[in-house]
């Protein structure tokens, strides 16, 4: 499964046991809605997800329950960069009896800051990216409330210890 133009997709290989090759191939071309993306060698076809039947949806989300939500955290993660300014700081930083952090303690606050510095980036970019597309912009409530729920699944490639709570994160 991934996330494309915005939509979750599925490839063959998702597929397969869920419906036959036969029957994927002769919906794609009943509906080319269906498919995003063709198959050329190195890149797997896609299907888009909301588009199968309501039984395929139902038995890909029972094969693969976590797969929503890692979609759609998938945005967050690929923003996050190492904030180089956070780890020199953590780094040099020495306390009044002369010991500096542990190395634990140091990846820990520069993950802390590069996600933190990630979801500054894109609440600009959303705002951004709304008025040029002429959308509502998307409230800091509800922003707030995806990144809160995306990081359990940050935390898989960015150990951290932010708030899970969107009004603690937020602050």
């Amino acid at each position: 499964m991934e996330n494309y133009n915005g939509k979750i997709c599925v490839t063959y290989d998702d597929l397969v046991g869920v419906m036959t090759m036969r029957a994927i191939q002769c919906r794609a071309q009943r509906n080319p809605a269906v498919q995003a993306r063709k198959a050329c060698p190195g890149t797997p076809a896609l299907f888009y997800l909301d588009a199968l039947p309501k039984e395929c949806q139902d038995e890909i989300y029972r094969r693969y329950p976590d797969a929503k939500a890692q979609e759609e955290a998938r945005p967050f993660i690929d923003t996050i960069v190492c904030d180089m300014a956070a780890l020199d700081f953590y780094q040099n930083y020495r306390f009044v009896d002369g010991r500096g952090l542990s190395f634990d303690k140091q990846s820990e606050y520069t993950n802390n800051a590069s996600i933190l510095n990630a979801f500054g980036e894109m609440f600009d970019k959303s705002d951004s990216q709304h008025k040029k597309h002429s959308k509502k912009c998307i409230s800091k409530a509800e922003f707030w409330r995806k990144a809160a729920q995306a990081l359990p699944r940050i935390a898989d490639t960015f150990p951290h210890t932010l708030p899970e709570n969107p009004r603690r994160l937020q602050e």
